[in-house]
């Protein structure tokens, strides 16, 4: 299968410790014999623009990969609130796409609920293993 891997970005405090855990979840997923796709890595080189503008750019940009994608695995780790990833998750529910939330924090649950069909709560990214597939 291959997972479209949404994230929370803009306001994540630690910027490189995100990208590391992304890359852990994506190698995790590769182990399992998976394909990903990350916005960040793949489209942008892990370069981020500071500045909103771009996002409407990348629009068609998230609605072509994610098209491609079987499911979409979105992770949380950060209690700031995303649009970005609001957006991504309401686009998996309109393309009716398997969706499946990893949340290492306790904020923004009752939120996401709504737009997930899996949720699974972990502390540590040690947790993840093949059941959160299932």
């Amino acid at each position: 299968m291959r997972y479209y891997i949404a994230y929370k970005y803009s306001n994540h405090g630690n910027k490189e410790e995100l990208k590391n855990k992304l890359e852990s979840i994506s190698q995790k997923l590769a182990s399992w014999g998976h394909q990903t796709f990350v916005l960040g890595r793949d489209v942008k080189k892990w370069h981020h623009q500071h500045e909103h503008m771009g996002s409407f750019r990348l629009v068609p940009v998230i609605f072509h990969n994610m098209r491609r994608c079987d499911a979409v695995l979105a992770y949380i780790d950060s209690p700031a609130f995303s649009k970005g990833l609001l957006f991504e998750a309401v686009i998996a529910k309109i393309l009716r796409k398997d969706t499946i939330l990893i949340n290492e924090s306790d904020n923004g649950k009752k939120l996401f609920n709504l737009f997930f069909n899996k949720i699974h709560h972990v502390t540590n990214l040690q947790q993840l293993d093949q059941k959160i597939l299932e």
